[in-house]
């Protein structure tokens, strides 16, 4: 740390160093953590800068830089991740291709969390590539319609009574092609969502705005100063997804 990246190329047979060169890659002093990617023509290089481990007060964040050497020098750094809204200081960004996904992983910590002084908290999200340049796309899904499955009991939510009114409970049906069985996903700031019922265009959240276990949910005018109507969505392992009010968890 502070000495900037070193690079040594390895045996690919045994894993030991090939010789005794030591490449300079990178010179920024405080660099860490570093991950190379390649994409087209160039190698991307990207490391941590500022302070990790510091709970909602770590200053981390990620840049970039590129090279058509493997071995460097990379230049125009820039950055890819910083702390923004609930997120606080990313890091440790790392890379897997499957099936042509390109994924991103790291951590932050959670300011969001009520438990923790800025929870640590995996993060997944897809590689995109402009102009030569990569930026990390953290919307698990696309804005649209979708209609939401319990896997356990394999019903759907649905606005009782399928009136669309104010206060209605959100309740698991059959699947019958109903307007309020249909959700319209809206992705808002700091990586969050707005799901609203098809048949009114009102928006679920938890009621009274209560964050406890078991509180129930349901159809609402704007209340609580948002926090009850906005949802964070992550995948499973399995390509699943986990839905979470903000408020409360």
């Amino acid at each position: 740390w502070l000495g900037g990246i070193k690079m040594v190329e390895l045996n690919t047979t045994t894993g030991k160093p090939l010789n005794s060169t030591i490449y300079s890659p990178c010179t920024i002093g405080d660099a860490e953590n570093a991950q190379v990617v390649r994409n087209g023509s160039y190698y991307y290089m990207f490391v941590n800068r500022g302070l990790c481990c510091k709970d909602a007060n770590s200053t981390y964040y990620i840049q970039v830089g590129r090279s058509t050497n493997v071995t460097g020098p990379y230049t125009d750094w820039r950055t890819v991740l910083s702390t923004s809204g609930n997120m606080i200081g990313p890091g440790a960004i790392g890379y897997y291709n499957e099936g042509g996904v390109e994924w991103a992983s790291f951590h932050y910590y959670d300011g969001d969390n009520p438990h923790w002084n800025g929870a640590p908290t995996l993060a997944i999200g897809k590689y995109s590539w402009s102009e030569g340049w990569p930026s990390i796309n953290l919307n698990p899904v696309s804005n649209g319609t979708y209609k939401i499955t319990n896997l356990h009991s394999g019903l759907v939510w649905e606005d009782s009574g399928c009136s669309g009114v104010s206060f209605d409970p959100i309740i698991q049906g059959t699947w019958n092609d109903l307007l309020c069985q249909k959700w319209d996903f809206t992705h808002v700031a700091s990586g969050y969502y707005k799901i609203t019922c098809g048949k009114g265009g009102l928006a679920a959240g938890v009621a009274s705005c209560g964050s406890d276990f078991g509180a129930k949910l349901g159809i609402y005018q704007p209340q609580g100063g948002g926090n009850c109507q906005l949802w964070r969505i992550e995948v499973t392992n399995t390509g699943n997804y986990v839905i979470s009010a903000k408020n409360g968890n």
